[in-house]
């Protein structure tokens, strides 16, 4: 029985073993090291083949296998280049920002066509002197205004937030996690270091400025069978730390197929075992929600959830 590996983890191990594995480049004549341009180096969506977008690209692409997983790299890291990804869908297709990073994983089993794609922005250069007030203050004026335009991308695309059935359905600002606690009231964030966001919020740059420090602001929009997910991470930016890393901004966009791998090795597994696990993670959905509401939120009664993998959800 074929047991799929994560993307991410797979392209971990391929990476530190990539003599042994035989990584090899494909380019095209029309390959780039770095570009600032917009016009897109990559342009595929979920389902294109792999070999061939690899074979197209206007930059270097290095492709691994591990098993039936393929794997490719167009990154700074493996190849020098900095590609502009042109996400192509018939309904929902996005021109992103210059990225420092684009991966994407198919499976010979599913005839090489593309299920995974992970791509890492180029995003502003962050400050080293956490005493320089005047610096972040800039930094972060300029990193506001990249995740906001992400995500304005991603609206227009007309993707559908998407709630995970174990979370409650809650919208506004109190799905953010904010420093101090008292800034925005309660919050409903699924921890401190973890919020669940509501996509359809406009932050404001004083919201923004007010997100907790290490946290994670996740997210999440689903739409013809494809998930979307937006991650920010914020430094910590402490004078007790030595260094600054600055904040991260990647995004991932997978298959409803690629979406079930976490619940079993293969897709009939794996649908039947999430079938299997509605019902418990809607008590975890209900739970949150009695939760929150008694300190205050207004719960999304009139919410629909997606049907994934055409698993039915039972009536309220």
């Amino acid at each position: 029985m074929r047991r799929r590996l994560g993307f991410t983890a797979l392209a971990l191990l391929v990476a530190s073993c990539a003599g042994g594995y035989g990584w090899h480049m494909t380019t095209s004549s029309m390959a780039r090291n770095g570009t600032s341009t917009m016009q897109p180096d990559l342009i595929f969506g979920i389902g294109d083949n792999g070999d061939e977008v690899a074979r197209t690209a206007r930059v270097p692409v290095k492709r691994s296998q591990l098993s039936t997983a393929l794997m490719y790299d167009a990154s700074r890291i493996a190849t020098g280049a900095e590609p502009v990804f042109e996400f192509r869908d018939a309904r929902h297709r996005m021109l992103l920002p210059q990225a420092t990073d684009v991966e994407f994983m198919s499976d010979t089993e599913e005839g090489g066509r593309i299920r995974t794609i992970h791509v890492v922005f180029k995003v502003p250069v962050s400050p080293t002197d956490v005493h320089d007030t005047a610096a972040f203050d800039a930094y972060d004026r300029a990193m506001y205004g990249y995740v906001t335009g992400v995500l304005q991308v991603i609206r227009q695309a007309g993707w559908k937030r998407y709630i995970p059935l174990s979370s409650p359905r809650l919208e506004g600002r109190r799905t953010y996690s904010f420093t101090p606690e008292s800034y925005a009231g309660p919050t409903y964030a699924s921890s401190p270091s973890l919020a669940q966001a509501d996509p359809g919020y406009a932050l404001t740059f004083e919201d923004w400025r007010h997100l907790s420090r290490g946290g994670t602001t996740l997210w999440q929009w689903y739409a013809d069978g494809k998930f979307v997910d937006l991650k920010y991470e914020r430094d910590e930016r402490s004078a007790d730390l030595p260094v600054t890393l600055g904040d991260q901004l990647d995004l991932r966009i997978q298959s409803e197929t690629a979406w079930l791998d976490t619940f079993g090795p293969t897709y009939e597994a794996a649908r039947a075992k999430y079938a299997s696990e509605v019902p418990s993670l809607l008590r975890q959905r209900h739970a949150a929600e009695v939760k929150a509401k008694a300190a205050g939120a207004r719960i999304l009664d009139d919410w629909a959830d997606p049907i994934i993998a055409g698993v039915a959800l039972p009536k309220p």
